[in-house]
C-alpha cells in the first residue's frame, strides 16, 4: 500500500464468476448496514443514527477489505443516503458551516489522504490498513460534505435545476456509453448530452 501496490485489473475474463463469489460477503455487508439503519429508526435514535451507521460502513471498510467490495460499498452508501434524507446528522447545520468557511484547509487534508497504490481502490482495497483508512477517509469526509449542504452553492441564473438532472443522467448512463462506444466517443456523447439538457430546460 504504502509503496504504491499495483492493485488487479478488472478486464479478468471471469470477473462475473469472481464477483458472485463474493456476493455472499456483499449480501452480509448490505443486509447488516439496513439492519443497523432500521433499527436505529426503530428505537429513536434519530440523528445520531447516521453517525453511528457510517462509522460502521466505513470502519468495515478499513478493517475488512475483499475483491470487489465497492460494489456493495456503493449500496452501502445508498441505504445511509435514505436514512440520512428522513433523519439528518446531528449537528448537520453545524458541519456545512465549517466545511462553507474552511473549504480550502479540507481540501488540504483531503490530499493528504491520496495515496500512492495505482488501480482501482474502491473494488481492490489496498493491502496497507493506513492505506485502508487514508482511501476511505477521503470518500466519508466527501460524503458527510455533501449531506449536510457544505458544497451547496448560489443559483443566481437559475441553471442547477436542469444541471441537476444531466448529473443524475450521467451518473447512470457514462459507464453504458463507455462500453459501446470506443474511446473517447462514450465520454463525448455523455458529456454533449448536457446540451439537450439545457435545451429542454429553455
Amino acid at each position: 500500500g504504502s509503496q504504491g501496490e499495483m492493485l488487479p485489473s478488472t478486464d479478468l475474463p471471469n470477473s462475473w464468476k469472481s464477483i458472485l463469489a463474493q456476493a455472499p460477503v456483499m449480501a452480509y455487508d448490505v443486509a447488516s448496514v439496513a439492519f443497523l439503519a432500521s433499527l436505529g429508526c426503530a428505537v429513536g435514535v434519530g440523528g445520531d443514527t447516521g453517525w453511528i451507521v457510517l462509522a460502521f460502513v466505513y470502519g468495515m471498510r478499513v478493517c475488512f477489505p475483499y475483491p470487489y467490495v465497492g460494489y456493495a460499498h456503493n449500496a452501502q452508501l445508498y441505504v445511509w443516503a435514505m436514512l440520512v434524507e428522513a433523519f439528518p446528522l446531528t449537528g448537520a447545520r453545524r458541519v456545512a458551516v465549517v466545511v462553507r468557511s474552511y473549504w480550502p484547509l479540507l481540501l488540504c487534508v483531503l490530499f493528504l489522504g491520496i495515496i500512492r497504490d495505482t488501480g482501482r481502490c474502491d473494488l481492490f482495497p489496498a493491502a496497507s490498513l493506513v492505506s485502508r483508512l487514508r482511501f476511505y477517509g477521503v470518500g466519508a469526509a466527501l460524503a458527510v460534505a455533501f449531506v449536510v449542504g457544505g458544497v451547496h452553492v448560489s443559483d443566481p441564473y437559475g441553471e442547477m435545476a436542469w444541471l441537476n438532472l444531466w448529473a443524475l443522467y450521467a451518473y447512470l448512463f457514462h459507464v453504458f456509453w463507455a462500453r459501446v462506444l470506443p474511446l473517447p466517443y462514450g465520454a463525448i456523447v455523455t458529456c454533449s448530452s448536457a446540451i439537450i439538457f439545457k435545451a429542454a430546460h429553455v
